[in-house]
């Protein structure tokens, strides 16, 4: 599952970077999603000039979708939110260049998972944050069918309680697994 720290690897010797080339590309003003934004991802080439495969079951990507726009309120909130007003956090974000940056990596990211990955054999299963959020008991089932896991409903019950914002924010309040759980505001908020 493809996650903020893009070092998932779709071989075992090369990792698929875009975030330094998406900072790179909003700062120098040059669309992402342009060839020559595309190609300063290390490795795509070599990836593109490969023969092609036949799609092999074992090889299965999982791609989170989630609005540009969400995830950048999302992570100035969680670098930020506890320091700054939400003036001054609203002010960051129209100011800095984290929107281009957030949407040029998703840009990236998506040539990458659907030029780069289908043709070396990879099964692409795109997954949206927003369904993991409203519907998470049925995302949790849908993520462990596509990994060909069987998992029973009480199994399904409990991770969604683990993982659920309530309980994250509880562990965090409490000191209990700090740094474990990502997606809270250092503050727990």
């Amino acid at each position: 599952v493809h996650g903020k720290h893009d070092t998932s690897k779709i071989e075992p010797s090369h990792s698929i970077h875009t975030h330094k080339v998406a900072v790179k590309v909003a700062h120098e003003h040059i669309p992402a999603w342009s060839d020559e934004a595309f190609f300063r991802v290390p490795h795509v080439k070599d990836y593109l000039n490969r023969s092609r495969f036949v799609p092999d079951s074992d090889k299965k990507y999982v791609v989170m979708f989630r609005d540009p726009i969400a995830t950048v309120v999302s992570y100035m909130y969680y670098e930020y939110g506890s320091k700054l007003s939400k003036e001054n956090l609203s002010q960051r974000i129209q100011l800095g260049n984290s929107c281009a940056k957030t949407a040029a990596n998703m840009a990236l990211l998506y040539r990458v998972v659907t030029e780069v990955l289908p043709p070396v054999g990879y099964q692409i299963y795109p997954m949206f944050f927003d369904e993991m959020r409203t519907k998470p008991a049925r995302f949790v089932s849908e993520l462990a069918q596509l990994l060909g896991l069987t998992v029973n409903s009480k199994v399904i019950e409990a991770v969604v309680q683990e993982t659920s914002p309530e309980h994250m924010k509880s562990v965090q309040q409490n000191h209990d697994g700090i740094g474990q759980y990502s997606g809270l505001s250092r503050a727990g908020k």
